[in-house]
């Protein structure tokens, strides 16, 4: 009797270990269940961004996917169900359902497109201050070699100082007549031979209405405008402000600095103003930069005592009219023939410094009222002045929201000309939700439901 006490004992202890262990190692294989099933989601929802638009990318360096949930849904299913076969069968585990939405991160989500952006800008940012003058040499000296960029760079900086000068007609004679012909020559040559030449026309592109009513900005609701000033931009100017503005110089074309490939030939024109032609935008920017001009211009010539001295002598000559009232129209007229030369000169891809010093100045009052006639003194060949540095001081007085709805058009514009089919930020997504829901086969029978047997997976997934 005590041997059959003893054989039951030993198989009740037996089997209980023998659970124990079943229990332990289903308990393993549900935790590695879970891992793998969690590992297995994050390869599918890398392998759906994998799925971005690339020539949106290739162009300006922006990752979205296509928002249509069915078609993502599918590629989810083949991507989970080929890595969950290659991952093996000792874990015996299933997907049973699968499903992708994209709801949350649409393609009009303007701070979405922003966070991508605002990268993209300050790497821009970096790279203009690294290419700066004060740091090319530096840089050059570092180097083995210049590359052919910043030797055509030096080109034509030489050719330009040697072809612009400014002397009156009746003051070159000779060889000096001779020279300035045969530099004009070759700047216009080196100009046609490295695809440079630049117009002064504007731009006669235009977007019919039809279009216009499909572009992110007017399903937003951002209207163009007419005026910078009481935008409320400035006041909202942020460092994600300051580099969306530097993404929008480096990859928008402008009326000194045009790209072949686009649809609007301002584009840069059209992100400040929003009209729907070229022209329009254009002269919008050339009267808001002949009013900044010309009050800058105004302050130049009142604060500097040498430029007073010699609106004071002649005002002189007016003895029956108040000083002050001669000296205050002088300088009105001295600041506006000023400002209509730095429009040109900006217009030309040359620099007008914002505030400017006597030297700079690039007329002459007392020549002007003496003979009718501008005559330019030194100007300044390099430093912060040229066109675009303008077109960055009226981008900062756009609310950033709106720039950033103006540069969504601009980008559907010209991927829409490039594939030669409809592309619209209604069918993209900056992310998706993925959620995959598992089962497992136990190792032993789980009569009273011990053990899990499935488990849903949730997972965020978004370009970063």
């Amino acid at each position: 009797m005590k041997k059959g006490f003893s054989s039951v004992f030993t198989v009740l202890i037996l089997s209980s270990m023998i659970f124990l262990c079943l229990v332990y190692a289903e308990s393993a294989a549900s935790k590695g269940a879970e891992s793998c099933a969690e590992e297995l989601c994050l390869l599918t929802g890398r392998s759906l961004l994998s799925e971005y638009k690339t020539e949106l990318y290739d162009r300006y360096g922006i990752f979205m996917v296509r928002s249509y949930d069915d078609e993502l849904t599918k590629l989810a299913e083949f991507y989970l169900g080929t890595d969950l076969a290659l991952s093996g069968s000792a874990l015996r585990m299933s997907c049973f359902d699968i499903n992708v939405s994209t709801q949350m991160y649409p393609g009009l989500n303007i701070d979405m497109f922003l966070e991508q952006v605002e990268k993209l800008g300050t790497l821009q940012a970096a790279e203009n201050l690294v290419s700066s003058d004060f740091l090319k040499d530096l840089i050059v000296s570092m180097s083995s070699k210049r590359d052919t960029e910043i030797s055509f760079k030096d080109i034509e900086e030489r050719l330009n100082d040697a072809g612009n000068l400014q002397l009156a007609a009746d003051e070159v004679e000779g060889e000096e007549r001779e020279q300035r012909e045969q530099a004009l020559k070759l700047k216009n040559r080196y100009k046609e031979s490295t695809g440079e030449a630049k117009t002064s026309s504007a731009g006669r592109a235009s977007i019919s209405a039809s279009v216009k009513k499909t572009l992110p900005s007017s399903l937003l609701g951002y209207r163009g405008r007419g005026l910078l000033v009481l935008s409320g931009g400035i006041s909202d100017l942020s460092f994600r402000d300051l580099a969306l503005g530097e993404y929008v110089l480096a990859n928008c074309s402008n009326a000194v600095d045009r790209l072949n490939d686009t649809k609007l030939k301002l584009e840069t024109e059209y992100i400040l103003y929003g009209s729907s032609s070229d022209p329009l935008n254009q002269k919008l920017v050339k009267t808001s930069l002949t009013g900044l001009r010309f009050s800058l211009n105004l302050f130049s010539v009142l604060k500097e005592p040498s430029m007073i001295s010699t609106m004071s002598s002649i005002a002189a000559l007016f003895p029956l009219i108040p000083q002050p009232l001669t000296v205050a129209v002088l300088a009105s007229i001295w600041a506006g023939i000023e400002t209509k030369q730095d429009i040109i000169t900006l217009y030309n891809g040359g620099i007008v410094p914002v505030l400017k010093k006597p030297s700079d100045f690039a007329t002459n009052l007392r020549s002007f009222i003496d003979n009718g006639k501008i005559l330019a003194s030194k100007k300044t060949g390099s430093g912060y002045g040229s066109y675009a540095d303008y077109l960055r001081i009226l981008l900062a007085f756009v609310p950033e929201e709106e720039k950033a709805a103006r540069l969504m058009d601009v980008m559907q514009l010209n991927l829409t000309l490039m594939d030669e089919a409809s592309f619209s930020f209604r069918d993209y997504a900056y992310g998706l939700d993925l959620s995959a829901y598992f089962t497992r086969l136990h190792f032993a029978s789980n009569p009273i439901d011990l053990l899990k047997g499935g488990g849903c997976v949730t997972q965020t997934h978004k370009y970063k």
